[in-house]
């Protein structure tokens, strides 16, 4: 054997042996007690985010053929669910699926930790709360009037106060909601 091979088998071995003794001496880690995360982690909480007022003239067909879609309500779900995800995602509870009192290398309960969660939960309501409902509702009127006339627009609202026109309005609905 060579006299490097040698000095490579030694290394080994001594690393191999570090690695032994450290593993039979050390003691194993302690779950961590769930007190810990009640007593330094604050409340999940997403601030509201608040939208300027609107005001649609409700005579418009336009306006009256869109909220017929419910836009506000669809806006406001697919809103909740998206911080229903970040919340799933959110820095409290990364650490407490874990089982650890870090994360990016910044201790929990700390001034630092709670600048981290604010910013997190700034961050998730400004996605999750991009647009408004009413100005979902705008966009779609305006699109609505580009593609439109008001005859066609009244035409079609007369068409989905008719029973037939409800009945497909209500199946066009429950296809969004299950897409």
């Amino acid at each position: 054997m060579s006299k490097t091979l040698k000095t490579i088998s030694l290394i080994v071995s001594v690393l191999l042996v570090g690695l032994l003794l450290k593993n039979i001496f050390s003691k194993p880690e302690e779950p961590i007690n769930s007190e810990i995360y009640n007593l330094k982690l604050k409340p999940i909480t997403f601030p509201e985010k608040t939208f300027p007022y609107y005001n649609q003239d409700t005579s418009d067909p336009a306006v009256q053929y869109t909220r017929l879609w419910k836009l506000s309500e669809l806006c406001s779900q697919s809103s909740q669910s998206c911080l229903k995800t970040f919340a799933d995602h959110h820095p409290n509870n990364l650490v407490q699926r874990q089982n650890q009192t870090t994360l990016y290398g910044i201790n929990i309960g700390t001034p630092s930790w709670f600048e981290l969660t604010t910013a997190f939960e700034n961050y998730a309501s400004e996605v999750c709360y991009s647009f408004s409902g009413k100005e979902m509702e705008i966009e779609y009127a305006k699109s609505v009037k580009q593609n439109l006339n008001e005859d066609e627009i009244v035409e079609l609202l007369k068409f989905f106060n008719t029973d037939l026109g409800k009945n497909i309005f209500l199946q066009a609905i429950k296809q969004m909601i299950n897409f």
